[in-house]
């Protein structure tokens, strides 16, 4: 395949034990790490996802309020020691409110791009690349109708409509013992947000994974398992699945990308994730009035630049997976 060709001739300089082949994996780790715009962009998802699923015990270790503290006396008040990003109109201090938000990109992220870009994209395209005839036409025409509407036309057409009603479904749940408290704290809009993503995020990772299973399927060394016997799981996960798993894992890397920018749109249109659980979204739209930019510009900017800087992180992150793989861009 001409990725795995691009990862070997871009890994050919690195230095390997006699004997021992190295992985796809390793030499596109190898290759990256190599890139310093691929390594700063890596550092700050990394340290941008840190912050969000350690959340809670960072706005503890700091003595910050929580997100949801309100003190009118210290509406707007400007950055302080005591307040590092100042307060809000409400009083909430900003810098608690900022690591919630990460915490909110970072659930959405993973709980989307691992369910519909690992587990439902792939595994729909692992079963139509390989057993192909009436479930292959199934599926590719599910993937054909989904993909035939613009997809963000798709998740507001979704959030709008099924929204209100998937949450006034969950309202139910309110009293339910366990259940209830984590329903207030704000995840039922995030499990709206992740039904609405996930209808669309499967797509593209099940038409990749579908091309190069047909490819794989092909290979002596399937031929030779299916000859022997084996059963239509153990081909897909012994022989195929692990020759393309690397692929896999990239594709859910550059969904992550995908998901936040959805999230934090969506919830800048009034959308995504509902008051009081803070998004990156709500807080910049919150903030956007001329007045508030004019007269509290560290309001807007301040959360602005942390959704800015990770939606570029991933972009260039994805540019240079795209030169390490792209056999036409490698020497770059």
């Amino acid at each position: 395949m001409a990725t795995q060709l691009a990862l070997e001739q871009e890994g050919s300089q690195s230095t390997a034990p006699p004997g021992r082949s190295v992985s796809p994996g390793r030499l596109l780790w190898r290759a990256l790490w190599r890139r310093r715009i691929a390594r700063a962009a890596l550092i700050y998802i990394l340290f941008f996802y840190a912050v969000g699923i350690l959340a809670y015990p960072i706005t503890r270790a700091l003595g910050l309020p929580g997100y949801k503290t309100q003190n009118l006396d210290l509406s707007r008040a400007d950055p302080s020691w005591e307040h590092p990003f100042g307060t809000d109109r409400l009083g909430r201090d900003q810098l608690s409110r900022v690591i919630y938000a990460a915490r909110t990109t970072v659930v959405i992220t993973f709980i989307t791009a691992l369910t519909g870009g690992l587990l439902i994209g792939p595994g729909l395209g692992l079963l139509a690349g390989y057993r192909g005839g009436w479930f292959d036409s199934l599926i590719n025409r599910l993937g054909e109708v989904v993909s035939s509407v613009p997809e963000l036309l798709i998740v507001i057409l979704l959030a709008a409509t099924i929204g209100p009603r998937l949450n006034d479904k969950i309202a139910e749940w309110y009293g339910v013992p366990g259940v209830g408290p984590l329903l207030k704290e704000g995840y039922a809009s995030l499990f709206v947000i992740y039904v609405v993503l996930t209808f669309t995020s499967w797509v593209g990772g099940m038409r990749l994974i579908r091309a190069l299973t047909l490819a794989v399927r092909a290979t002596d060394y399937v031929l030779a398992a299916r000859a022997a016997g084996a059963g239509t799981w153990r081909v897909l996960l012994r022989h195929i699945l692990p020759n393309i798993s690397y692929i896999i894992v990239l594709g859910v890397t550059a969904s992550f990308g995908a998901v936040a920018l959805a999230e934090i749109g969506l919830s800048f249109l009034g959308l995504g994730v509902r008051p009081p659980t803070p998004s990156f979204g709500t807080m910049i739209l919150e903030n956007f009035r001329a007045r508030d930019l004019d007269q509290y510009p560290h309001l807007f900017f301040v959360p602005a630049f942390f959704a800015v800087a990770l939606l570029l992180s991933f972009n260039l992150l994805g540019d240079a997976l795209n030169d390490v793989l792209n056999p036409r861009t490698r020497h770059r």
